[in-house]
């Protein structure tokens, strides 16, 4: 059945907040299991990806960018190995360095946290404060760091699949400083779980190749709208939207980026040089001059021409 203009315009409306919902109330379930917090983050985070890749399929933003490109196995592997260990590393570092700020076996956490808040307010506040050392990382990895994160860069299509594409020390140094603010301000076990689920969960979000309108959320969270024009080929979003799950440092230090009535181009990423192998992927940041001799991933526009 062929849906009508009003249809379509109500579904690109209501799939958002719905998709935020969702998340939200399949992570309760979860947690109404009983089962220790591992099994409730990584199983409603398997749903979250279900969900995700369903609306992917039936409301796709571009259906081009459905299409598998060189990239795709490459993808797979970053998101689901090559991410997680850099995470694991840059949690592990952060805890050996700042794990004695929070008593991690109290549920309340440290001495100085607002355990007297309501636990919805906590959550909001240590949100808030992981976007922070989220949003410095992000800005310090387009400056100094950037041979470890331009690989993300070379994104031709957005989608779920390749929110984790990318080097191992980009993941490492995200981790670190995410969780680090975290530990340094002493959230409780408890409050970090809620927000590791959510920022995973946004970050699904923002990269999905979903069809939908956002309204005044995009002034909230890192919504698709928002962070397609981080990956667009277009110089004038460059530095711009840093924000990785929420958007409030980008507002606070001037680099948000939404032009009324505007949509960036489907031409994505940095035409720099970079490897199509995994393994030089992975070596390339340590010795980009010989990387730079190496079989190239085809760069934007040339694609768009093949």
């Amino acid at each position: 059945m062929k849906l009508t203009t009003k249809q379509l315009e109500f579904i690109r409306w209501t799939i958002g907040p719905a998709y935020l919902i969702g998340t939200l109330a399949i992570f309760w379930l979860w947690k109404q299991s009983g089962w220790s917090r591992y099994v409730v983050y990584y199983g409603a985070s398997v749903c979250v990806i279900g969900l995700t890749q369903v609306l992917e399929t039936v409301f796709p933003y571009e259906k081009s960018w459905r299409q598998p490109d060189s990239q795709f196995r490459n993808e797979v592997a970053s998101t689901f190995l090559i991410a997680n260990i850099g995470h694991n590393i840059g949690r592990a570092l952060a805890y050996t360095l700042f794990g004695a700020f929070v008593v991690w076996w109290v549920p309340t956490g440290g001495p100085w946290w607002p355990k007297q808040l309501p636990f919805v307010a906590q959550v909001a506040i240590a949100f808030v404060f992981w976007e922070l050392g989220l949003y410095w990382n992000h800005r310090l990895m387009h400056s100094a760091a950037w041979r470890f994160h331009v690989l993300h860069h070379k994104l031709r299509r957005l989608s779920w699949i390749n929110s984790g594409y990318g080097h191992p020390i980009g993941f490492l140094m995200t981790s670190f400083a995410d969780l680090g603010v975290l530990l340094f301000i002493g959230a409780p076990a408890e409050v970090l779980l809620y927000v590791s689920f959510l920022s995973g969960a946004i970050n699904f979000l923002s990269h999905c190749n979903i069809d939908m309108k956002m309204g005044w959320l995009n002034y909230v969270f890192v919504t698709p709208e928002v962070h397609r024009w981080h990956h667009a080929n277009d110089p004038q979003s460059y530095g711009r939207n840093f924000g990785t799950q929420l958007i409030v440092w980008d507002l606070v230090f001037g680099t948000y980026y939404l032009p009324k009535d505007q949509v960036p181009g489907k031409l994505l990423g940095s035409d720099e040089h970079q490897p199509a192998g995994i393994v030089h992927q992975l070596l390339a940041p340590f010795m980009p001059r010989r990387a730079a001799t190496w079989p190239g991933i085809a760069r934007e526009r040339e694609v768009a021409q093949s």
